[in-house]
């Protein structure tokens, strides 16, 4: 805005009103008229420059179970385009700062450039926003740093610029502290930027399509309490393009809950153990072939090993802790957090970690990092770096040179004493379903997961688990924390539990997972599958004399009962072989197991809840062996099967 100073100032020849007025009279009223063309000269440099008429508009953390698709919205109310660096700077004048439900600093987002001086909305959005059908080219791309559930971002000026204007404008919802909302200080902000924050808002859930959006049209208050939750997200940029998310059906929802959310835990997903492409389980060859890739993918299937491990070379990597000596000071492009692959040193002192999280302004989880160990300048591809202070080791990998496990065994997931008939390992998972240390863990394969819509009993290998919420609350603590100690709460996290909403979905997709595929009433008509001769006679002899079918019977070929038949107590898991811990420890081997459903079973080897029969052959052998005929299942049959 231009100020007409010339009409501001006491004009001492034109004014007929003046010709009475002294001297000193005369000179304070230029001195006040003076004054005001001063500071509303400011004023006007300020709307222009500050930023400080810029609101956060409506934030989504997540849509159909999806939380890497995000977007926010900032409105220009007025002044204030220069959000990126200027002419001689090398640091943004504004940036995005996220937090998560406890209030831990998770990332930033130094915007790389200023946007138009058109007082238009401006869209901040992930990659995954961008790739939705039909989605509004974002303004620009931010990584996926809105905490769900409960959390904070804030539109504030970077530090780092010291020509950026003061100014803080913040949403907190869900959970998070309401010490740190500024309920009594200025944590958001109208056009004087203070206004109190107020305590947090609603919560800002991932499933169905949900944002929080700002209700409120007046400059001067942007609390906490203006934002409500809204059901049509309405994510718009520059060009005022839009996008009406549609909404995705429960299973849908689930599917990508069971695929993605890593329920800001370790950066494990259920599919890290149940992979869809091969019926929902985790066969040693899989194992094998991913590990192979380790060193470029940094798969948190493999956050337990160690670089050497106690029995080969192992990999680098544990969930471990880097400490920065002060925030990251990189010029633009640098966004302000340290993400991906990050690298020190060079040949011989050369190291490399990943990041998975921000949680501090100066301290990381990264995987690997420790030998060697991150030291000095590290670096991201992103143009961010910063000094090392400490790397220190975390607890998911296992102590070398000691029998304390970590969240894995992993000469038990990739190897066998029995490379004969395992050349590939029996791809066992360490599970704590009698309880977690100092009681001894158990070993067992990941299960497919077909026809569970055909089961009515209890799930698990063991049958020790009521239903499939609980299965899913269950496989989180135990296979996605951040630390042994598993805690979802508090002010340090391992991972959240997931909310009702989520586990709803999670247990639909579930159910939905069949085999065959599709919804015809007959597609476990076994008349369907019987073409050959032998394959019939393979069928008179399991509803026959084999007897098979006294545990496996039903429209699945599971009567989902438990049975104790002495798998436990074969050579293979026998001190001198694979060594695995008797289960349950007192009294040894008592434990019962769940009869199987068979449907797609030549596909879902090895076989047992311990990947002990690399065959089927191996199987119906079994049953003819001393350790079933002296087990307490046997005593179910009369005679030999």
């Amino acid at each position: 805005m231009e100020i007409p100073v010339a009409r501001i100032w006491y004009d001492e020849y034109g004014k007929e009103e003046a010709k009475g007025m002294t001297n000193r009279n005369k000179n304070l009223q230029f001195t006040y008229t003076l004054a005001i063309g001063v500071v509303l000269l400011l004023s006007s440099s300020r709307a222009f420059a500050t930023n400080d008429e810029n609101h956060i508009q409506e934030i989504m953390a997540g849509v159909n179970g999806n939380s890497k698709i995000q977007f926010i919205v900032i409105k220009q109310e007025g002044g204030g385009n220069l959000w990126g660096p200027q002419a001689g700077e090398t640091q943004s004048r504004v940036m995005l700062v996220f937090f998560d439900a406890t209030g831990r600093e998770t990332g930033k987002f130094k915007f790389p450039h200023s946007v138009p001086a058109d007082a238009n909305p401006q869209l901040i959005a992930t990659q995954d926003f961008a790739n939705l059908a039909g989605a509004p080219t974002p303004d620009f791309i931010m990584p996926p740093l809105l905490s769900p559930i409960g959390g904070k971002v804030c539109f504030t000026n970077n530090p780092l610029n010291s020509n950026a204007f003061p100014r803080t404008d913040c949403v907190s919802y869900g959970s998070f502290p309401v010490d740190q909302t500024g309920s009594t200080g200025t944590d958001s902000g109208g056009c004087n930027g203070v206004v109190s924050a107020g305590p947090p808002t609603a919560a800002l859930s991932i499933m169905n399509t949900v944002s929080l959006k700002r209700t409120s049209t007046s400059c001067g208050s942007v609390a906490n309490s203006d934002f409500t939750i809204n059901t049509t997200p309405t994510p718009i940029n520059d060009a005022g393009k839009t996008l009406i998310i549609p909404l995705a059906t429960q299973v849908a929802q689930g599917g990508n809950l069971f695929n993605g959310e890593t329920f800001q835990g370790n950066g494990r997903t259920c599919a890290t153990c149940h992979v869809a492409s091969l019926n929902l389980a985790l066969p040693p060859s899989n194992i094998k072939s991913r590990f192979s890739n380790v060193s470029a993918t940094f798969d948190p299937l493999f956050i337990g090993e160690t670089n050497p491990s106690s029995f080969d070379s192992g990999f680098d990597f544990n969930l471990n802790t880097l400490v920065l000596t002060q925030t990251v000071q990189s010029a633009a492009p640098c966004s302000g957090t340290l993400q991906g692959i990050i690298t020190s040193g060079s040949g011989a002192t050369a190291a490399k970690a990943k990041v998975l999280a921000q949680v501090s302004p100066t301290t990381y989880l990264v995987y690997g990092g420790m030998n060697p160990a991150l030291s000095g300048t590290v670096s991201d591809s992103n143009s961010c770096s910063g000094t090392v202070m400490s790397m220190t080791a975390g607890s998911l990998s296992a102590i070398a040179g000691s029998s304390v496990l970590g969240l894995e065994d992993p000469k038990r997931m990739r190897t066998s004493a029995d490379a004969t008939n395992f050349p590939q390992g029996r791809g066992l998972i360490l599970e704590n379903i009698d309880g977690f240390p100092p009681t001894a863990p158990v070993f067992r394969k990941s299960p497919h997961l077909l026809n569970l819509s055909q089961r009515f009993g209890s799930f698990g290998l063991s049958g020790n688990v009521s239903d499939l919420q609980s299965f899913a609350t269950g496989a989180v603590t135990q296979h996605f924390p951040r630390t042994l100690n598993r805690n979802s709460g508090g002010t340090d996290p391992d991972f959240r539990l997931p909310t009702f909403d989520e586990l709803s979905a999670m247990e639909a997709f579930m159910r939905s997972l069949g085999f065959p595929a599709g919804t015809d009433p007959n597609k476990f008509n076994l008349n369907n599958f019987v073409i050959t001769a032998a394959q019939q006679r393979g069928r008179d002899a399991f509803f026959g004399a084999a007897k098979c079918s006294f545990c496996h019977a039903g429209q699945v070929l599971s009567d989902f009962v438990q049975f104790n038949t002495g798998v436990v107590n074969q050579t293979i898991n026998s001190a001198g072989v694979d060594n695995l811990p008797c289960e349950p420890a007192s009294p040894c081997g008592s434990r019962a197991f769940s009869v199987r459903q068979l449907f797609n079973i030549a596909n879902l080897g090895p076989f047992f809840h311990d990947s002990s029969a690399a065959t089927l052959q191996d199987v119906l052998a079994f049953y003819n062996s001393s350790n079933f005929a002296n087990s307490p299942g046997s005593q179910f049959f009369s005679g030999p099967i």
